[in-house]
């Protein structure tokens, strides 16, 4: 059985945020709050974990997950950040997903590179925040479902499902996460950037913004 913590804003200082870091640095796989849905988790960098929540979800073993990052990191595993600061720093932390170019020396897992690109984000969790810093590297996520089914919102389904296939699950109690995904956009062929999945922020909104930049020739 899993490792169970409800987590609020009033145990910032004794957060389970440590226990959650400690299972992920010991090759397990938990269930944390991230942006607007609860997601999976495992540590980046380890492939076995990341292919056990594939098998969790039903999918194929190497089929990628989003990459959460701290804003001090993104230079070592996103190439030609630079192009990317007007976006990210209008809409990260937050629901928006960028595909790019990994930088060429990266300790990412070969799941999480799918055709020359990672999909990557800052989230705006505390939590989430919080377990990154106290690993010191890269989680992944995505959402708390069986591949092609109900994606689930709230802490008692999760548990009554996944209790027994996971290491950890740390949800708020009684709080149910019920927003749409994050918004996945394709900038890998900058400037020309490409809508991949709807969700929260309006694809529109970044379009906006780019034009207001006059990089849209």
């Amino acid at each position: 059985m899993a490792l169970i913590r409800y987590i609020g804003e009033e145990n910032l200082e004794q957060s389970p945020a440590y226990e959650a870091a400690n299972i992920l640095k010991d090759g397990g796989v938990i269930i944390f709050p991230s942006d607007t849905l609860y997601g999976f988790s495992a540590d980046a960098t380890n492939g076995e974990a990341i292919i056990r929540i594939n098998s969790i979800k039903k999918r194929e073993p190497q089929t990628p997950q989003i990459i959460l990052l701290r804003w001090e990191w993104i230079s070592d595993y996103v190439a030609g950040w630079e192009k990317y600061i007007p976006i990210m720093e209008n809409f990260f932390p937050g629901p928006l997903t960028l595909l790019a170019k990994p930088s060429p020396e990266n300790d990412l897992a070969k799941p999480l590179i799918k055709q020359g690109k990672i999909a990557f984000r800052i989230s705006k969790s505390w939590f989430a925040d919080m377990v990154l810093k106290i690993l010191g590297k890269p989680i992944t996520s995505t959402s708390v479902n069986i591949s092609g089914q109900k994606i689930l919102t709230h802490p008692m389904d999760i548990i009554a499902q996944f209790d027994n296939l996971v290491d950890g699950i740390f949800v708020y109690k009684d709080t149910e996460l019920d927003g749409l995904p994050s918004t996945m956009v394709d900038v890998s062929e900058y400037p020309e950037i490409k809508l991949f999945r709807s969700g929260t922020v309006p694809f529109e909104a970044i379009q906006k913004l780019l034009s207001e930049y006059n990089w849209w020739e």
